[in-house]
Parts: structure tokens; sequence; C-alpha cells
């Protein structure tokens, strides 16, 4: 019988942070460019062969939680449901591309296979195995109908993975399964994953060993928050001004950014993601972001209406800010997301209010207000649908890939405050503040249709009645 007593404070905190400590110890760290260009080696094999595949387990939590690779994950996991075609096709070629694609085989029972390249960092102990690697899973079927991915025991239904979807994952087009959310239900069997978190318990660096780590769940944001801290404090991963890791596109989202965003803005904006990484947070940016857009339709309603646009336009770079300096610091929060969806909303709203009320003092009152109107009421339909989708899908809506066109002026809050600024620039370079007038009418015609389009292409691309709930 042990004889001490309970833990002190400060012991158990030491045991807490020599608990959160493990989670710097297993990732991908410097080979982290290496499997994102793996994995989509992978996936623009299969889909030139027409075969099904997605990401699965840490790989797809990674995707919905964190947009990235999990940060103490090691390995990338895809499903392969035509596994035959598979090996006929795909694994010849990824071979052609110098990717060794070995079978694993457990208990005498294929359950998929491993592909990696053979100039990789060597694992010890294992000589034929590289890390990097990739695990790809064969499925099964039972009689009922439900997928098992052997050898582990978890079943699915079917119609969670199937039809498959697509998303763009770090860069390149991946596949995922229809319903991710209950598939990771199932997979973990606990539905708080989006909050809570593990230690690995696996280090595949070392050839997939067990680590030994305690099976606690931790909270995420702590997770995060020590992370962040101790890359800071050690001056590693964050991003300097001669560091190429966080070029452009890295940390642009190139499924939900709009199309001026994405070529435009992203480019601006890294500059200033970089330089500031090393000394404000993620929120402080949305902070300076909601000033730069208040001051903006302060200056508008105020008839300097050059000066407004270029505040507008600066509103909209800190808009990508935010969120790559998050991306940069390793650290993500439901708050910041909030904040960041919240700022985004108001000042669209205080700018065309702003809009309406000098624009009123150009030409007719009534019908700017009633243009100001209708726009804003286009833009709370279409922004309320880019949020359910997001919380129904779990994924941001991939708008520049399924809406090119409406992209170009009014699916994204880029794109209509950029409309807005051509026309603010122009009326009042023209001294003609009906063009500004008819661009308001013209860009909630627009919007309204988009919202129209949109509903058709969420139930073509996502089914009807697939989603989490209703």
């Amino acid at each position: 019988m042990s004889n001490r007593g309970p833990l002190s404070t400060a012991d158990a905190a030491s045991t807490v942070d020599s608990n959160l400590s493990k989670f710097k110890l297993v990732g991908f760290f410097d080979e982290r460019d290496l499997i994102i260009r793996h994995m989509h080696d992978v996936f623009a094999t299969v889909r030139k062969h027409q075969v099904r595949a997605c990401i699965m387990f840490g790989t797809l939590l990674g995707k919905l939680r964190h947009n990235d690779f999990i940060p103490w994950d090691d390995d990338v996991d895809i499903v392969v449901f035509d596994f035959d075609t598979f090996l006929e096709h795909c694994a010849p070629e990824l071979e052609r591309q110098g990717y060794t694609v070995e079978p694993d085989v457990r208990d005498g029972k294929r359950t998929g296979c491993r592909i990696f390249r053979k100039d990789s960092k060597e694992v010890p102990g294992k000589p034929r195995l590289r890390f990097p690697w990739i695990g790809i899973w064969e499925h099964e079927v039972g009689e009922d109908g439900w997928i098992v991915l052997p050898p582990e025991a978890a079943r699915y239904r079917l119609e969670d993975f199937l039809p498959l979807d697509a998303t763009d994952f770090l860069g390149g087009d991946v596949g995922v399964p229809h319903n991710p959310t209950n598939i990771l239900n199932t997979c973990f069997g606990f539905e708080d994953w989006m909050e809570v978190c593990r230690l690995p318990d696996r280090d595949h660096r070392n050839g997939g060993e067990l680590t030994g780590f305690p099976d606690d769940k931790f909270k995420l944001q702590t997770v995060l928050d020590y992370l962040a801290s101790e890359r800071l404090s050690a001056g590693s991963e964050v991003a300097t001004s001669d560091d190429g890791r966080w070029q452009y596109p890295t940390l642009a989202k190139p499924e939900s950014d709009g199309a001026w965003c994405y070529h435009v803005q992203r480019r601006i904006s890294v500059w200033f993601s970089v330089r500031l990484a090393g000394h404000m947070g993620a929120n402080a940016a949305t902070g300076l972001d909601l000033i730069f857009g208040v001051a903006a339709a302060l200056l508008v309603l105020l008839d300097y209406w050059l000066w407004g646009v270029v505040l507008i336009q600066m509103f909209g770079i800190f808009s990508c800010v935010d969120g790559e300096i998050s991306r940069i610091q390793g650290r993500s929060s439901r708050f910041g997301d909030f904040l960041d969806t919240l700022t985004d909303r108001v000042t669209e709203l205080l700018l065309v209010g702003a809009i309406v009320f000098s624009l009123g003092t150009r030409v007719d009152p009534a019908s700017a207000l009633a243009a100001g109107l209708c726009l804003l009421g286009a833009v709370f339909v279409l922004t309320t649908s880019s949020e359910k989708f997001r919380s129904t899908y779990q994924m941001g809506y991939p708008k520049r890939r399924l809406e090119r066109l409406f992209g170009l002026f009014c699916s994204g809050s880029d794109t209509r405050l950029l409309m807005l600024s051509i026309g603010l620039v122009v009326s009042e370079l023209t001294g003609d503040g009906s063009i500004l007038l008819w661009l308001l009418w013209a860009s909630a015609a627009a919007a309204y249709a988009n919202f129209l389009v949109r509903i058709g292409l969420v139930y073509r691309h996502f089914g009807a009645d697939h989603g989490p709930g209703s």
C-alpha cells in the first residue's frame, strides 16, 4: 500500500504540464510539406482513374476541426472503395512517380497498403518502410450493409460514406465522406471531438510503435494555447519576413475564399500576417479589422468616398489577416471564428447604411433607401445560407468552386465590397450618384439570384436530407 498522500497543487500542475508537453513529441514537423505532396499525388491519381477514395480517421478530423493536419498527427489515412481497381491502375502509376506501394497484411489478411517514397527518412526497425507514409484502408461490407475497416472494429453506415464529396484540403482536392460528422462520431465513440482531444497513441515516425501516453481527454483550446505559447517562446514556427513557409497561397482558403480575396487580397494580407504573428493574436487582428470597417463607414457617411474606399479595402485585407495569424500560430477558437463572422456582417451593414445615407444627398433619398434595404436583404439570405451550410456539413461552403460566375461580383463579401468600392469611385469621379444607385439595385438582384442558384447547387452536390441533422 502506498503511503503517499494526494498530489499537491504544484504536483498536479506539474503533471498537467508534463502531459501537455507530450503533444510536442509527435507530428510531421519538417516532413509536413512532403506528406501534403504525397496526399495530393494520391488523390490526383485516384481521380484520374475514377477510383473512389476519401480521407479518414485523424486526417478527416484535422480537416473538420483544424482545416489542417492535427498538429500532433503524423500519418495520413485514406479509405479506398475500389481497392482492386486501385491496385490495378493507381498503384503502378504511383510507382512510376517514385512511390512505393507496400501491402499492409495483418494476421495473414490484406487490410490495405502503405504508400511512401524510398528517398524519405528511414524508420527504425523497419528497413522497408519510410516516413512519412500514407495508410490506405480497404473496406469490407457486411451482410447487413454496414462498412468495416479491418482491423478496426467500428461499423459505419454505408450512406454516411457514399456518395463521396470533394473539398479542398491544404491546396488540393481530396475526397471526404458524405456525412463526416456521423463518421467521426462512430469512429471516436463520442461527439465532443470538436472541443476535446487526446494524446497520440502511436508514433509513426518510429514505425507505429505505441507511445504509452495516457488516454486522458484534454480541452482542445488548452492544448492549442499551450502549443502556441511554446512556439512563441521558442521563436520557432512563427513566420518572419524572410520565412518562405508562409508564402501565398499557403494561408489562403481556396474553397471558400471569393475570387477577389483569393487572387488579390490574400497576396497582400500574407505580408501583414507574417510580420504581425509574433506580436498579436488573431482576435486582436479582428479588432483592428473592425476599426478599419467602422472608419470606412464613417468616411463614406461624411462624403469622403475615395478615402472610404481605401479603408474598405484595408478592411478586406485584415479580414484575411486574423485567420492567417491563427493558422501561423497554430491556435484557433470558435470564439475567434464567431468574432470574425460578426465583424464581417456588422461592417457590411454599416457600410451599406453609410452609402445609403450619403447617396441620399445626391439622388432621391427614397430610391437610395429602397435599394439599400433590398441589398441588405439579399446579403442576409446569402450569408445565412453559407453559415447554415457550415453548421450542417461541418465545412465551409465551397463557393469558389461551385459559384465561379457569382464569385466574381456577389457570392462573397470581398466581391460585394469590391463592387461597392467601384461604384463609389466611379460616382465620385463622374459626379453622377445614379451610377452607384443602379449598382446597388444590380448587386441586390445578383445576390438574390445567387441565393436561389445556391439552393439548387447544395441539393445537387450534397443531396437532400443527408446532413448531420435537420
